[in-house]
């Protein structure tokens, strides 16, 4: 179900800043999402997301954050938190807090069953530009140790095992990652967090309770776009 618009609305705080709110409601879950954008005058956007807890779901959320999509020319990579290689809460010991810089092409982790990949945990600013240095700078303002982060030319959708669009059995119909094609676009994610990889006995179990996100849990967090 897809989510349902409950209100937006837009103020005027001065001459050099504006204020747009909006509210979803997550029918399935029984829960709203609200995200407030502060436009300043100089260009910066600061953006507070609130999802309020479910008092009807479950299972753990898979993934608490935000995506959009930058032209497929800012493809330079910079950021402050753990890399190089991809990494997850439950999963980025190895992977260290420092400055990292590459091509979003260049994050995608090509699994043999297409797949969630190429996450950066603890990321404090990440910039994607074009090769004349334009381009988008997010910087994290939540109090806690960055965001989660992923960049790269692929939707979030064209991971699916499937060939088609639903999840679902995979045992008859199933993606290679060679199926998987690149787009004239670069996806951000600018997450809360993931739930951990999981699978501390090689291949089955689920997170452990410290690396999933709980359904009745209320999440905030903030960024600002330069």
């Amino acid at each position: 179900i897809a989510p349902k618009l409950v209100e937006c609305t837009a103020v005027k705080i001065s001459d050099s800043q504006a204020e747009v709110k909006v509210t979803w409601k997550l029918e399935e879950v029984d829960t709203h999402f609200h995200t407030t954008y502060t436009i300043l005058g100089n260009g910066i956007v600061e953006i507070a997301k609130h999802l309020e807890a479910s008092p009807t779901e479950k299972t753990d959320i898979p993934r608490v954050g935000m995506n959009f999509a930058l032209p497929g020319n800012f493809q330079h990579l910079t950021y402050f938190g753990r890399g190089p290689w991809e990494n997850y809460s439950d999963r980025n010991v190895s992977s260290f807090v420092g400055l990292y810089e590459g091509n979003a092409s260049e994050q995608y982790v090509p699994y043999v069953r297409p797949q969630e990949n190429g996450s950066k945990t603890d990321v404090r600013w990440a910039a994607l530009t074009d090769s004349d240095g334009n381009g988008l700078l997010t910087i994290g303002k939540t109090p806690r140790q960055g965001f989660t982060m992923t960049a790269m030319p692929y939707l979030t959708e064209d991971f699916d095992a499937r060939v088609g669009t639903d999840y679902g059995p995979i045992e008859k119909e199933q993606k290679h990652y060679t199926d998987v094609a690149k787009r004239d676009l670069v996806r951000m994610n600018v997450d809360f967090g993931q739930r951990g990889v999981g699978g501390v006995d090689s291949w089955y179990s689920k997170p452990l309770e410290k690396y999933r996100l709980k359904p009745d849990v209320s999440y905030e967090w903030k960024f600002i776009l330069v």
